[in-house]
């Protein structure tokens, strides 16, 4: 899910890639083809490519697109469709570092956990 922050030099895979990052960052700036279609279209053909394992490939994809998403519900939103200089912004939308992201962040860690827990048969009850 971290893939697409390489075009930010501060991010978490940004300080582990710094050149790389640094590159994408001043040729393409943030949020634009890291954040697209076509980049998760090349990463879709690179994965299905070089990784043998279907179940890491799909994670790998499942990731990055809830990244998107995510990404799409801020104020500043994405290009998705680079290289079209359309920005695309959920109708709902927070900012960035804000308590509604942190809102946003705590329920989506919840219900996360939740299936996790379904998937792997553990009860957990519920009392209210």
């Amino acid at each position: 899910a971290l893939i697409p922050d390489l075009c930010h030099t501060k991010s978490k895979i940004g300080r582990k890639f710094p050149l790389l990052s640094a590159l994408i960052s001043s040729v393409f700036g943030h949020r634009t083809f890291t954040h697209s279609l076509l980049f998760l279209l090349i990463i879709y053909f690179l994965a299905t490519t070089y990784i043998p394992n279907d179940s890491l490939s799909i994670g790998l994809l499942v990731g990055m697109a809830s990244h998107l998403i995510l990404d799409a519900g801020t104020v500043n939103g994405i290009k998705f469709l680079f290289p079209a200089s359309i920005k695309v912004r959920l109708p709902f939308y927070v900012k960035t570092g804000s308590t509604g992201e942190q809102v946003v962040l705590a329920a989506l860690t919840v219900v996360t956990c939740y299936y996790i827990a379904v998937i792997c048969g553990i009860s957990i009850p519920i009392q209210f």
